[in-house]
């Protein structure tokens, strides 16, 4: 708006709107294939019960959170895949369901009342809004929650090198159009990520993971993932909240700007009309 840029890849949700509504600027639809979640922590014992990490899925109303911080855009996540190549568009994931989120909390370990941590880093406004209506919802099934702001460099020790967090607000993108990239990386067990370093494993999974790393039908392939998003959903290692929606601006004036869903843009295909 101050004329500084021609392209803003990341435009901030709240200003999705006002830069819709002026003739002056382009929105560009285009969404990078994208996840945000909380990991948890599956070395804590709390975290250990199913019962628990499901019911935290169900007291958080991920819609609520993409219309009040993100302003509309984006969905609620439903597996760990993001919207791209092997997503299963049928699953239904977690929708917001407080009383079932109570019924599993009250045959979990957690049926007394427990005690977790979010962690996130300093200076994310999005993060933090994120971060406080999950605390909210969590308190309604018996959670003590405590919102831990660190350094960007202090976050990401905690979690890849000590592990030390119990959940962790994140994301992550893919590189390739291919599904295993992102499933060797967040579920399979023996990758070096330690499953995004929750230490989720599941050996009948990481056994369809191998199968889909060398099944050559692609139905069949298909498939497979499928079955993979579905148990490590049931499993419920994460907290899934959404999948946003592409947020770039340019100036009215640039021509043929799209970010692919890698994340990649193709400067040599865009022009412009002002010079």
């Amino acid at each position: 708006q101050g004329g500084e840029l021609d392209i803003a890849t990341d435009v901030p949700f709240n200003q999705i709107e006002p830069l819709s509504a002026n003739p002056d600027f382009t929105l560009v639809p285009d969404a990078v294939a994208k996840i945000t979640y909380m990991a948890m922590n599956l070395k804590r014992e709390l975290l250990q019960d199913k019962n628990l990490r499901q019911a935290m899925n169900y007291a958080v109303d991920k819609d609520l959170i993409v219309t009040n911080v993100l302003f509309g855009a984006g969905v609620p996540a439903t597996t760990y895949l993001p919207l791209m190549l092997g997503h299963d568009d049928a699953a239904v994931g977690y929708p917001y369901d407080l009383e079932k989120a109570k019924a599993l909390v009250a045959d979990s370990s957690g049926k007394d009342g427990f005690t977790i941590s979010i962690l996130t880093t300093v200076g994310d406004a999005v993060a933090s809004q994120v971060a406080q209506l999950v605390a909210a919802s969590l308190q309604q099934i018996g959670g003590t929650v405590n919102i831990e702001q660190v350094e960007p460099g202090i976050s990401t020790e905690r979690v890849t090198v000590t592990q030390d967090f119990d959940l962790s607000l994140s994301y992550y993108t893919t590189d390739i159009i291919d599904p295993d990239q992102l499933t060797n990386f967040a579920v399979f067990s023996e990758s070096g990520y330690d499953a995004v370093w929750t230490s989720y494993k599941n050996e009948e999974v990481d056994g369809w993971i191998k199968a889909a790393q060398t099944e050559l039908d692609t139905e069949k392939r298909m498939d497979l993932y499928k079955q993979i998003q579905a148990q490590h959903a049931e499993d419920a290692p994460f907290l899934f909240l959404y999948y946003p929606s592409g947020r770039t601006g340019t100036k009215a004036a640039i021509q043929n700007f799209h970010i692919l869903p890698t994340g990649n843009y193709r400067l040599g295909e865009v022009w412009r009309t002002d010079q």
